[in-house]
């Protein structure tokens, strides 16, 4: 019985590599890339973005510095540069709505993550954000600010919620960092300007790749919910969180 299982675990876990991959991005950062998913372009540069094929939902990574003059220089500076980040950007989105805040602080890093629905301004369909931005600070006296921006349609976020939560709080970085995020600035700073300005141009760069080729949000998707809850896509012939068939009257919309 005891062998059966030490099978058992042996063979989830080796699914479970099989469905997930990690991927090295460049200046010593990677995140898990879940099935279905894939990097739009190179791993070599920021920004990079990461696109699900099923329902086009993407995560765009970007990569800022703020200089030793302009750096965040404490917990509460932190704070009040996230909610900066809400007023100037996020509640300036198309009837934007926000819907959670939170903060964390270790010894080496900050980080935060914001959620919110907008409206596409082309469908004019919901849709659902998830900002998170992780600070290291460098010893060379900058910090390292890294964005991470997910968006997906409202009505298939419940199909990858999990995955862009896995990729989000699964990034790492590896790079050259000090021990503690937070060191006091020198002179007058603009911390806060910096930090809306990085956010800022993600979303710019989010809207730019929108507009290529890639059929991101590109009107409704499909989608038919399964007995289990969970909601899948209209081309899945099988209930992708417990595996049961889709049934003949399943409903799409």
């Amino acid at each position: 019985m005891k062998k059966i299982v030490m099978l058992m675990l042996v063979v989830l876990a080796a699914g479970s590599s099989w469905a997930n991959s990690f991927v090295t991005l460049a200046e010593g950062a990677g995140l898990p890339l879940p099935a279905g998913w894939r990097i739009v372009g190179s791993t070599d540069s920021f920004p990079v973005a990461v696109l699900d094929e099923e329902t086009t939902a993407h995560l765009l990574l970007f990569r800022t510095i703020l200089p030793p003059d302009e750096r965040i220089a404490g917990a509460d500076d932190f704070r009040i540069a996230v909610n900066r980040v809400i007023d100037s950007v996020v509640l300036q989105l198309p009837e934007a709505l926000l819907l959670t805040s939170t903060g964390e602080y270790g010894q080496n890093r900050a980080e935060f993550v914001v959620e919110f629905q907008t409206i596409d301004s082309v469908s004019g369909d919901p849709l659902h954000h998830r900002l998170a931005g992780i600070l290291y600070r460098h010893p060379e006296g900058y910090q390292i600010l890294f964005s991470q921006w997910a968006q997906a349609a409202q009505a298939t976020y419940g199909m990858i919620r999990e995955d862009l939560e896995m990729m989000q709080t699964g990034f790492r970085y590896d790079g050259p960092q000090e021990d503690h995020v937070f060191a006091a600035a020198t002179g007058m700073t603009q911390w806060a300007v910096v930090l809306v300005v990085a956010v800022a141009a993600v979303y710019f760069l989010m809207r730019q790749r929108r507009r290529q080729n890639e059929p991101v949000a590109a009107g409704k998707v499909p989608i038919w919910r399964c007995t289990c809850g969970r909601v899948n896509h209209g081309d899945n012939a099988v209930c992708r969180n417990c595996g049961l068939p889709r049934p003949e009257k399943a409903r799409t919309s």
